[in-house]
C-alpha cells in the first residue's frame, strides 16, 4: 500500500515545486515591467526605451545610441538579454540596481535582445560581431573595444566589482 503512495507524493511535490518557481518568475517579471512601464513615461536623453529611469544610463538598444555612446567613448555595457529566458529575467533587477548604484555618466548600459521575440536586425548584427553564442552574456566595451565577455550570472555585487575594475 505504502509504495502505491510514492508516484503522488512524487507528483505533488512536481506540482508545488513548479507552482513556486512560476510564482517568483511571474513576481519578478511583473516588478521589472511595472518599472519599465513607469521609466518609459519619462523624459531621456536616449531615443531607446529607459529600463530604470530617465536619468538611467541603462537603455533598451537602439543603434542611433550605441554609435553614439561609441563616439564618445563612454564605456559600453551590453547585456544580451532574452525574454523567455528566467535567468535574464531573474538577473534583470539586479543589473538595473547596480546601474543605478554605480552612477557614473560616463558607463551606459544597452539591453540587447538575443533571439527572441524582440530581437531586430541590428541586435542580430551585433550578436554575430561579438560571437554570442548565448543569452545573458555581458559584453564590456572601453574606448570602442572589448575588454570583457562574460557569460555568468551577475549579481548586483559581481556587477559593481566588475564595471569598477575597468573604469580604473
Amino acid at each position: 500500500m505504502k509504495k502505491d503512495f510514492i508516484p503522488v507524493i512524487l507528483i505533488v511535490f512536481v506540482a508545488i515545486t513548479t507552482l513556486v518557481i512560476y510564482g517568483i518568475m511571474f513576481r519578478t517579471e511583473s516588478a521589472v515591467k511595472n518599472e519599465r512601464n513607469e521609466a518609459s513615461s519619462q523624459d531621456s536623453q536616449y531615443s531607446g526605451v529607459v529600463i530604470v529611469d530617465a536619468a538611467s544610463p541603462f537603455i533598451e538598444f537602439k543603434k542611433k545610441d550605441y554609435d553614439d555612446a561609441l563616439k564618445s567613448n563612454k564605456i559600453i555595457i551590453l547585456d544580451f538579454y532574452a525574454d523567455w529566458c528566467p535567468i535574464c529575467r531573474g538577473e534583470a533587477p539586479l543589473l538595473e540596481k547596480g546601474f543605478r548604484d554605480l552612477n557614473n555618466p560616463d558607463v551606459i548600459g544597452f539591453r540587447v535582445n538575443f533571439k527572441d521575440t524582440q530581437t531586430d536586425e541590428d541586435e542580430e548584427e551585433l550578436a554575430k560581431q561579438f560571437a554570442i553564442t548565448y543569452q545573458y552574456t555581458k559584453v564590456i566595451l572601453k574606448d570602442g573595444k572589448e575588454v570583457l565577455k562574460d557569460g555568468e550570472v551577475w549579481d548586483t555585487e559581481t556587477f559593481l566589482s566588475t564595471v569598477r575594475s575597468v573604469i580604473q
